[in-house]
């Protein structure tokens, strides 16, 4: 699977089982040990529910002494946004499986990659085999309000992307798969093949 093919190729990966009963407590606690997907999206600025100011926040109010109230009060999602979102998952991704053909499965696992640069959390929603690339990438899936459909408009919306380019700084497939419900009926999916440049520069400023 991709967290074996990780630990073979010798990356300083650690690779932790997340159940779906994780305590919420804990899953918050694997999250602040680095950066990221959400996060990368809002440092660059391209995550409409954070800004890189509740990110920081969210990684250092523990450190701080801050009491902790709702994960809503340092990252900006909007609760039922969020809630929705979570509990589409499974839906979207079976239809992902029935429009493109491909396998789909859940990793089951939060990867936490330390070395020479800042922490990376990577969380992927669900893995596909790409025959493309013979290996299993990233699937990361999204479900968005009509009213802002039009940023899909041209190719996926920027914190996807991000996300994508983030996840792939520890998996090195160099593609990645995205798909979107939107407004409930308009379902979108698209292959990206990771920009490197593009990589490097987000890379840079994660580690800034």
């Amino acid at each position: 699977d991709v967290a074996a093919r990780i630990l073979n190729e010798g990356y300083d990966v650690e690779v932790i089982e997340v159940d779906a009963v994780l305590e919420r407590e804990r899953w918050l606690e694997l999250r602040e040990q680095g950066i990221g997907g959400s996060d990368a999206s809002a440092i660059i600025g391209v995550n409409q529910y954070a800004s890189p100011l509740q990110v920081w926040l969210s990684k250092t109010h523990r450190r701080l002494g801050v009491p902790y109230g709702s994960d809503d009060a340092y990252l900006g999602a909007p609760s039922q946004a969020a809630y929705w979102g979570t509990k589409l998952e499974d839906a979207v991704a079976s239809g992902f499986a029935d429009h493109t053909g491909m396998d789909v499965i859940d990793l089951k696992a939060m990867l936490v990659q330390h070395g020479d640069h800042a922490p990376r959390v990577v969380n992927v929603d669900r893995c596909v085999y790409d025959v493309g690339v013979e290996a299993w990438v990233p699937l990361e899936i999204k479900t968005a309000s009509a009213h802002i459909g039009s940023e899909w408009d041209d190719g996926p919306a920027g914190h996807a992307y991000t996300q994508v380019h983030h996840y792939d700084l520890t998996l090195r497939t160099g593609v990645a798969w995205i798909c979107a419900l939107i407004g409930g009926n308009d379902f979108r999916f698209m292959r990206v093949n990771i920009d490197r440049a593009f990589q490097d520069d987000l890379a840079a400023i994660e580690n800034s």
